[in-house]
């Protein structure tokens, strides 16, 4: 039984924001909901109308107006039981399997404060008049002074125009839940097989998220472009924010705001990110280790494993309830790994030449040769927003491996290609990962070749030369996904072309 407890961070002088307040006032509500009804007396907003548009909420900063001075709160509920066993059914034969829950650390984007507040940029203004005259200079650039950061003191106002992120204020520890099981089996001849089954269920993984996406049930639900809902969301009306001191200057000062924009749940802001916790992991996995013991100068290992790997922690559309369960990126179905020890028979103590005088023994004695062959299945392309036109959905995109190329990856022909027909403000339903719709496979070969060589009674020199990729073959990059003119091509190389690399290792 393990049990792991992750205390809070702390700014020394409390300079870091710790959360959001959705209930927070904004002094310039009124106005700006006044401004609002005037909006929306010469364009109506049905979907916002006058006496549902709100503006509140704001940033929370640590040790200021009764917030704790830890930047979020700790999590005590990290509980981490353990337990394995092996019974052998026979001198030959071993069945083992475990169980364990393993925590990842508190909060892996924890570790940096967040001051917004407690930093600011003093703009370089050289002229007012298109440089018929210039009020700054190389030896005073900042004449007016330096503008200063307003750390706290702003409370709900911290930021306001502009986007914002801010901490969790509950934040828990990613969760693994790993079993096996399985046998190990001895063979004849030195020969040893072992297969296992492993399962894994990852939860509470961070999840990306945007607080203040525009409400779904506002977007178009129709499988092609719908121009009619995009012209009208993204269409502009007055600002009701225009005028209004404290955004003077910032991303929500213009004259004009988009429809959207205003229709969102914290309008005083463009942008708000933080995270949350309800993220999962799915690994499901079989492998088999067929090895042979190292003996009369051969070692040899083969190792194959089939699985599936599924996630849960990424959102298809900005306002969804709950994350979409997609293929992993790191979904590899098939892994196959060749590797071997052999020395070669020359030298003394050897089948030839074992009795060869000293200096052939140097040179033709001591040598070995180790290959590694390595297969893998590519990992799962990831699509964009795209507009699957082919019958029987994505079951033609993947094309077979003799009609497949870097100029054609997939069948491009499935999807809309025009570039003016693309999806825009509407309720995505396309996954972006499919089984069938993969990257180019890794298929590589690896050698080493190392000599011992005995200098003295205490003295041994090893020469060691590598070569990575020895038959130089390639594996590409994903395909572009985006509908253009290099949709659907291949324009990289994934791994490393071939490398060779030489050694000299004295020990004494």
């Amino acid at each position: 039984m393990r049990y792991e407890y992750d205390g809070v961070m702390r700014e020394r002088f409390n300079r870091s924001v710790r959360g959001f307040d959705a209930s927070a006032a904004q002094p310039f509500a009124a106005q700006a909901q006044a401004n609002y009804a005037a909006t929306y007396a010469a364009s109506p907003t049905p979907e916002m109308p006058v006496s549902q548009f709100r503006v509140q909420g704001g940033l929370t900063f640590a040790g200021v107006g009764g917030q704790p001075r830890g930047l979020y709160a700790s999590d005590p509920n990290n509980i981490a039981p353990r337990v394995g066993f092996a019974y052998s059914l026979n001198s030959k034969t071993v069945i083992r399997g475990g169980f364990g829950m393993y925590y990842g650390a508190l909060g892996t984007r924890l570790q940096d404060a967040i001051q917004i507040g407690f930093s600011q940029n003093t703009t370089l203004v050289p002229t007012l008049d298109g440089g018929q005259t210039f009020i700054a200079s190389i030896a005073n650039p900042f004449p007016n002074g330096f503008l200063q950061p307003t750390g706290a003191s702003l409370g709900a106002l911290t930021n306001v125009g502009n986007a914002i992120n801010f901490y969790s204020p509950k934040p828990l520890a990613n969760t693994l839940k790993k079993f096996q099981i399985g046998f190990q089996r001895e063979l004849p001849k030195g020969w040893l097989l072992d297969v296992n089954y492993q399962t894994s269920r990852g939860s509470d993984l961070e999840v990306s998220r945007a607080w203040n996406p525009f409400p779904t049930k506002y977007l178009s639900t129709s499988p092609t472009r719908d121009q009619a809902t995009i012209n009208y969301l993204t269409s502009n009306l007055q600002n009701p924010f225009l005028g209004i001191p404290v955004i003077t200057g910032t991303s929500r000062a213009g004259a004009l705001i988009a429809r959207n924009q205003l229709m969102a749940d914290y309008p005083q802001f463009t942008t708000m990110s933080s995270y949350t916790y309800d993220g999962k992991s799915y690994y499901d996995g079989m492998s088999a280790v067929l090895s042979r013991r190292f003996s009369r100068g051969f070692m040899a290992t083969a190792t194959y494993t089939f699985a599936k790997f599924l996630e849960q922690n990424s959102m298809l559309n900005p306002g969804d309830a709950a994350p979409t369960k997609v293929l992993s990126t790191v979904d590899f179905p098939h892994r196959l790994i060749l590797s071997g020890i052999f020395e070669f028979p020359f030298g003394r103590g050897r089948q030839f030449l074992s009795q060869a005088p000293s200096v052939v023994n140097f040179l033709v004695g001591g040598w070995q040769m180790s290959p590694v062959y390595t297969y893998q299945s590519g990992p799962p392309i990831t699509v964009g927003d795209l507009i699957l036109t082919g019958s029987n959905g994505m079951q033609n995109v993947a094309l077979p491996k003799s009609q497949r190329n870097i100029y054609r990856w997939f069948d491009t022909s499935q999807f809309n290609n025009n570039t003016s027909q693309q999806l825009g403000n509407h309720l995505r339903v396309l996954s972006p990962r499919f089984n069938n719709l993969r990257t180019d496979a890794y298929n590589y070969w690896d050698v080493s070749l190392i000599k011992d060589m005995t200098l003295h009674e205490k003295t041994t020199m090893q020469f060691r030369f590598e070569a990575l990729n020895v038959l130089n073959q390639v594996c590409f990059s994903p395909p572009s996904t985006s509908v253009g003119t290099a949709f659907g091509k291949v324009t990289a190389q994934r791994n490393v072309p071939r490398h060779m690399q030489f050694s000299l290792r004295l020990q004494f």
